[in-house]
């Protein structure tokens, strides 16, 4: 489900799912449970939005407080600014239209989500728990304490005004989680029982 992406790639998705070629998308793959901490997403929006015009927020998953989620957003009034997408077995091509990750998670082992989409070359912005720390380094996404919404706003404007360091960033995130890949992984096992 996962691909090489490119510009032409976002272009062509985002055409054919309707999102703006100018939207600053940015994606949470992430069950609605107390732990993913989508309510800190939700209160970032307002001031993310003032600062950032063409904001659009993915959430990409299902759990027990998905309703919930999408009665606060629109208690909040930003209801406009999220797409609350459901199960989506399109992960990848979301993923590609994307211009960066999210993650609010309060805590984590290592979280599949941000390895796939560091796998398809775009940077995360993430809180600064066990699992984020073992995968994000500064080089190839970006930390803030965790429930910080100063920081976490800071951060993602930093992803928006920067471009460039932005698309350096996903291409360090796409060689260091190849460390991860099975090929890798199994040569690592190799020398574990070699000796």
């Amino acid at each position: 489900r996962l691909f090489e992406t490119n510009d032409a790639k976002r272009k062509e998705l985002r055409e054919q799912y309707g999102y703006a070629q100018d939207a600053f998308i940015m994606i949470y793959i992430a069950e609605y449970i107390h732990r993913k901490n989508h309510k800190f997403i939700i209160d970032s929006v307002r001031n993310l939005s003032k600062q950032i015009p063409t904001l659009k927020v993915l959430f990409a998953g299902r759990g027990i407080l998905m309703d919930a989620m999408k009665e606060y957003a629109h208690d909040k009034g930003v209801e406009s600014y999220i797409d609350f997408l459901g199960f989506r077995k399109d992960i990848g091509e979301l993923i590609a239209l994307s211009d960066i990750g999210i993650s609010a998670s309060r805590q984590e082992g290592l979280p599949v989500n941000i390895m796939e989409e560091m796998y398809m070359g775009i940077p995360v912005v993430a809180s600064n728990i066990r699992g984020h720390v073992d995968l994000i380094n500064e080089t190839n996404g970006l930390l803030y304490t965790q429930n910080n919404y100063k920081v976490f706003v800071e951060k993602v404007c930093f992803m928006y005004e920067n471009p460039d360091s932005r698309k350096k960033m996903g291409e360090n995130a796409k060689k260091f989680i190849q460390q991860f890949s099975l090929a890798n992984a199994m040569a690592s096992l190799t020398e574990i029982y070699k000796k």
